[in-house]
């Protein structure tokens, strides 16, 4: 089960340490605030779909690594450098401004210790 999330990405300034510029937000209530989490716990998670204005099929299915910049009211999910050069820098998502859909479902404390995300079923926000 996991947190599935949708929204535009966009190039956000203050990004955490070892995250691109891009990110989307989701409610904190959902995530920072449900699992206490904190700036910088990574959130792991597959790629649902891309909307971009050429095809992104290729994308589709593979992990992602998001870095939490935790908000008051929304969270902010920075896709994580390593993230983003493997599975968007090379195929021309660089810039904000394409739709994304992801299933989250897990995050890593900076402890190290691992939390599944919404156990029992899927969340849709």
């Amino acid at each position: 089960m996991a947190l599935l999330v949708s929204g535009k990405v966009i190039k956000s300034f203050g990004a955490p340490k070892d995250a691109s510029r891009l990110s989307i937000t989701v409610p904190s209530s959902y995530l920072s605030e449900a699992y206490g989490l904190i700036t910088g716990d990574k959130i792991l998670g597959k790629i649902i779909k891309v909307k971009a204005n050429f095809d992104t099929s290729e994308i589709e299915g593979k992990p992602i690594e998001l870095i939490l910049k935790k908000g008051a009211v929304y969270d902010e999910l920075f896709i994580s450098e390593k993230s983003w050069k493997e599975n968007f820098r090379e195929y021309g998502l660089v810039e904000g401004g394409f739709e994304i859909e992801l299933k989250l479902e897990e995050a890593t404390l900076y402890t190290g210790e691992n939390i599944k995300l919404y156990s029992k079923r899927d969340v849709k926000v």
